[in-house]
C-alpha cells in the first residue's frame, strides 16, 4: 500500500514536471517557433507561466525558460499582419455628384484616426472605382470607434462600431 502512493505520487511528479518543461506558449502556439517573432509579449502566455511560479520557483522559470529558448513567449510577425480582408459593405444612400472624392476615415472615441483613412474618386455608374477597402490591422481595438464616411471632406454619415 505504501509504495503504491509513492509510485502515484512520482508519476504526477513526472507528469507535472513535463508539462511544465513544454511551456504554456510552446503548447499553445507550437507554429511560433519556426516564425519571425516580433517585440509584442502574448500576456496570456505571460499569464499562464507565471501561474507556474505560484506552484513553486523552479516550475515557473522552467516554464518561461523553455518559452524564452523557443521564442513562444511573443506574438510572431505574421500574427500582427493585417486582418484578412473581411469585407463588410456598407449602403449609404448618399447624393454623391460625379467625381467627388469619397472617404472613410475609421476614429476613436477621442476623434483620433485609428488607421489611415481610405479614400476613392467617385465615378457614376462604375461600381468597381465606387469601392473602398479600409484595411484595419487585428491588434486595432474598434469598440466605441466610428466610421465616418465624408463626400469632398465633409462628413455625411457615421457608423459606431461595437
Amino acid at each position: 500500500m505504501r509504495w503504491m502512493r509513492r509510485r502515484n505520487m512520482v508519476l504526477a511528479i513526472v507528469l507535472s514536471f513535463l508539462l511544465v518543461a513544454s511551456g504554456c506558449g510552446s503548447i499553445m502556439h507550437p507554429e511560433r517557433m519556426t516564425e519571425t517573432r516580433s517585440d509584442k509579449l502574448d500576456a496570456k502566455i505571460v499569464a499562464l507561466n507565471a501561474a507556474w511560479l505560484l506552484v513553486g520557483i523552479i516550475p515557473g522559470f522552467v516554464a518561461f525558460g523553455v518559452d524564452i529558448v523557443n521564442e513562444t513567449l511573443w506574438f510572431s510577425e505574421e500574427e500582427l499582419e493585417a486582418r484578412p480582408q473581411d469585407e463588410t459593405p456598407l449602403e449609404a444612400q448618399e447624393a454623391i455628384s460625379d467625381g467627388s472624392l469619397v472617404t472613410f476615415r475609421l476614429l476613436d472615441a477621442g476623434g483620433q484616426e485609428l488607421v489611415p483613412p481610405a479614400s476613392v474618386q467617385y465615378q457614376a455608374g462604375s461600381s468597381a472605382d465606387s469601392r473602398i477597402v479600409l484595411p484595419v490591422p487585428r491588434e486595432t481595438e474598434l469598440s466605441g470607434a466610428t466610421l465616418v464616411l465624408s463626400v469632398e471632406g465633409q462628413p455625411r454619415r457615421s457608423w459606431a462600431l461595437q
